[in-house]
């Protein structure tokens, strides 16, 4: 696999592609519950849970996500959800198979 990373809201995400390929990484992750070392500065969460760094960890829903990303720099023309072009080859492959497929 490529091994390549991003950030997202649903944590951090690994292209799942294999190496070599051309234009954008890509990544999908189911959603559901993820969770995060909480970033307040003051003493409101109380989680019993910690990480190596002592921090409490807190936990938020996600949606699921799809999401492609260019090879070089800079990262615009970030694409997510229904709008990646893997997602545009599944639909075009669905729709070449005919009505209720």
């Amino acid at each position: 696999m490529c091994e390549r990373r991003i950030s997202t809201e649903n944590g951090v995400l690994t292209c799942d592609l294999p190496k070599g390929h051309d234009g954008h990484h890509h990544a999908i992750h189911a959603g559901g519950f993820v969770a995060f070392p909480d970033q307040h500065k003051d003493e409101s969460n109380q989680s019993p849970i910690r990480n190596e760094k002592g921090e409490a960890i807190a936990g938020h829903h996600v949606e699921p996500l799809e999401i492609e990303w260019p090879q070089e720099a800079p990262l615009q023309h970030v694409l997510r959800n229904e709008n990646t072009n893997a997602a545009k080859e599944r639909a075009v492959a669905k729709a070449a198979l005919g009505p209720g497929a």
